[in-house]
């Protein structure tokens, strides 16, 4: 009877174990979509960008063209006259809530300052699907309080 328990208990953490890095795996999927979403806005190819999540995206289409849109013309007229040349991006933070929400804040390092791209990702069910995406030029949310 104890060799019974012995083995169900090995089954149980081995099945556990398992699962519990095929949902790490997952998570990873996310960072690196995020990254080469990201990777495809740094070199200004939007359309591309977008198209990375088209499928896995919880924003209504009518939204994600009015966002691509903003962010096209602000490139253009704001973003590549102030900001300077492109360098490079900077994974800065990564943050979850529960096993349903996960936020990665990059940094969108220019020659003269910053952008701040942020990416939410939900999973409702068992898919991890695009919630949110925004960009700003506030870099307030991502210093870190010390303690003196």
């Amino acid at each position: 009877m104890v060799k019974q328990s012995i083995t169900f208990l090995c089954l149980f953490l081995l099945s556990s174990i398992v699962c519990f890095n095929a949902e790490r795996a997952k998570i990873h999927e996310t960072k690196i979509l995020s990254k080469k979403i990201f990777l495809k806005f740094k070199n200004e190819k939007f359309d591309e960008g977008f198209e990375l999540f088209k499928d896995r995206c919880l924003i209504e289409d009518v939204e994600i063209n009015k966002l691509k849109t903003t962010i096209k013309t602000q490139w253009v007229d704001i973003i590549k006259k102030s900001y300077g040349d492109s360098i490079s991006l900077e994974l800065t933070k990564e943050e979850e809530i529960g096993n349903s929400f996960i936020r990665y804040t990059y940094l969108h390092k220019f020659k003269k300052t910053v952008l701040v791209w942020v990416i939410v990702f939900y999973k409702p069910e068992d898919t991890w699907k695009v919630h949110a995406l925004s960009y700003s030029g506030n870099l307030e949310p991502l210093y870190k309080l010390k303690k003196k």
